[in-house]
């Protein structure tokens, strides 16, 4: 691998690691949204990784066999009273011990609070649940021009209805919130299952413009058969379709 190489991979890197909302992120995502799709696809993977490796930190796991060395030594070792240096000393240790122990937990929460999120993750998360709500369309109407006549004054942004849904059949749409941003919901329906598609700024998820179809299941979904998202977009406008069985007839936007 080339030094220039290199030096990017680590720059891809140290970028991961910022909060969303950090400039210098925000760049570089904009830099990585116009590279070709290996290097869009390398973005993702780190994001991944670094997710990943999170949850990993949040469970560990000790040695093999530890509780029984602990009980060894402990049954091995002589029963003598304890003398008033030692109460001293062993209220000193615990002292220290529990300062280092809220230093840790001041330090984890910190960390918490600024770790690094996915967006497709993050965005993939609020659509499953919003759809699994099944909530009421507030317009019920087939034609996408009457649910736009309805919805479309009170959203920040132009609906536009993606050309590769038309097999599918409108029943209705509602204005909602996935976090604290609006979005249109709009629902549709086929002889196999009724599926969500939620259509939002770019600016408002941190998606990166030009995004091709990218399948993502939610890392923290719970339930073995929890529903897939299918994200992408579209100059400014990004969409997510989620469902819990694909569409036959889009099989081919499967990654």
């Amino acid at each position: 691998m080339s030094k220039k190489r290199i030096t990017f991979h680590k720059a891809m890197e140290e970028a991961a690691l910022l909060p969303t909302h950090d400039p210098k992120r925000r760049q570089f995502e904009e830099d990585i949204a116009k590279a070709d799709e290996t290097t869009r696809q390398a973005w993702l993977q780190t994001l991944s990784f670094n997710e990943s490796l999170r949850l990993a930190l949040l469970r560990p796991q000790p040695p093999p066999e530890l509780h029984q060395r602990l009980a060894a030594y402990a049954s091995s070792s002589p029963a003598t009273p304890p003398s008033p240096a030692f109460f001293a000393k062993t209220a000193h240790l615990r002292a220290v011990g529990l300062a280092a122990f809220c230093s840790v937990l001041v330090f984890w929460a910190v960390w918490w609070f600024q770790r690094p999120v996915d967006p497709l993750q993050h965005l993939a998360t609020l659509a499953m649940q919003d759809h699994e709500k099944k909530p009421q369309m507030t317009v019920q109407t087939h034609q996408w021009k009457t649910l736009t006549q309805e919805l479309a004054p009170s959203l920040p942004f132009t609906l536009q209805k993606p050309s590769l849904l038309s097999p599918l059949r409108l029943v209705g749409g509602r204005k909602c919130k996935l976090g604290k941003k609006y979005v249109l919901l709009s629902q549709w329906k086929d002889q196999q299952d009724t599926y969500s598609l939620f259509q939002f700024r770019l600016q408002d998820y941190h998606i990166p413009p030009h995004l091709r179809p990218t399948w993502i299941t939610p890392t923290h979904a719970k339930k073995k058969h929890a529903c897939k998202t299918l994200i992408w977009s579209q100059r400014d406008i990004g969409y997510a379709f989620v469902f819990r069985l694909f569409p036959p007839h889009l099989q081919d936007l499967l990654p």
